[in-house]
């Protein structure tokens, strides 16, 4: 095929959707035209798109709105809208605490205290107010707890509860807006578990067994090494800790480079360093060393052999 593009803009090639002869094998091939788009058209030349899941791109908790963005799988098209109840579920969580969980997988947490006592479930997450029993769990609103993939805890959020995350199987970030939660435990939660240690021993509040990244305010005292050792210590899986500032950004505290391959006349090399907070790793090239075809060379002095090796100080 000639090419069709010779800079960098995408050129939009149209294809009838119902002919055969235009399969997903000759589709692959075409693709290394990285120039070209190749969307399907019907008789009348109308793409119709394939659009992909609808991503929350901005939600208010508190507050109706918030709006939300998806793409066409095919050719790329974004389409944005606002926020609708049909997005997500919502619930009570503390005497002034709310919840609300989005289908995309983020659960949000806000407003203000301790939040109530989560009942012990294998495969979801509810809370109960102290004058509530189990049986009240079958009347309550929950969440699935497999479908939780990010969870984002409010600024004034006090205390969490013992097994809060711990069977949230694919959940992968956990990003505290507040101070260190309280570990305090529970009226509601099982009475054998007399103090903080023993509760969260039992039941650890993130996910078993599984490797998670938690945020938390940079600048927020509270979140002492003590504490997040403790947070560590009780848990089955790995942590990772980010200090983040407002906006949910770390700022990296490089170490110092270190060589791991040495640069020749013929050959790069390779160094790498990594975070002292977060324990990212970054790499980088070492360039070539230029090679020395003429140079040079004073301070050599005539020496006689004398059976032993004879040094010279010279300059290059």
């Amino acid at each position: 095929m000639p090419y069709i593009s010779d800079d960098n803009r995408k050129v939009n090639v149209y294809y009838p959707e119902s002919d055969p002869t235009w399969t997903p094998e000759v589709l692959t091939a075409l693709g290394n035209y990285k120039s070209c788009r190749w969307l399907p058209v019907d008789e009348n030349g109308v793409h119709h798109h394939e659009w992909g899941d609808w991503v929350i791109t901005q939600a208010q908790l508190l507050k109706e709105g918030g709006t939300k963005r998806r793409d066409c799988t095919i050719c790329g098209k974004r389409e944005t809208a606002s926020i609708t109840e049909k997005d997500f579920i919502a619930g009570k969580c503390g005497n002034e605490a709310v919840w609300r969980f989005y289908k995309s997988g983020i659960l949000r947490i806000d407003g203000k205290g301790d939040l109530w006592g989560n009942f012990y479930s294998p495969s979801a997450i509810g809370w109960l107010n102290e004058g509530e029993t189990r049986e009240d769990t079958y009347s309550k609103t929950y969440i699935d707890s497999k479908n939780i993939k990010k969870v984002v805890v409010g600024r004034q959020i006090g205390r969490i509860g013992g097994s809060m995350f711990s069977n949230c199987v694919n959940l992968k970030q956990i990003r505290f807006l507040c101070k260190a939660p309280k570990l305090s435990v529970s009226p509601v939660e099982e009475p054998q578990f007399k103090t903080v240690k023993d509760l969260y021993k039992g039941y650890p509040p993130f996910p078993y067994g599984k490797s998670i990244t938690i945020q938390y305010p940079k600048d927020d005292t509270s979140w002492t090494a003590a504490m997040r050792s403790f947070l560590q210590s009780v848990d089955a899986g790995t942590i990772k800790w980010i200090p983040v500032d407002q906006n949910g950004k770390h700022t990296h505290s490089w170490n110092a480079w270190k060589t791991t391959k040495a640069a020749t006349v013929k050959a790069v090399g390779t160094k790498a360093r990594t975070c002292a907070t977060c324990g990212d790793k970054q790499t980088a090239e070492i360039p070539r060393l230029k090679s020395i075809a003429k140079a040079a060379v004073s301070g050599v002095k005539a020496k006689v052999w004398t059976g032993k090796a004879q040094t010279q100080d010279i300059t290059v």
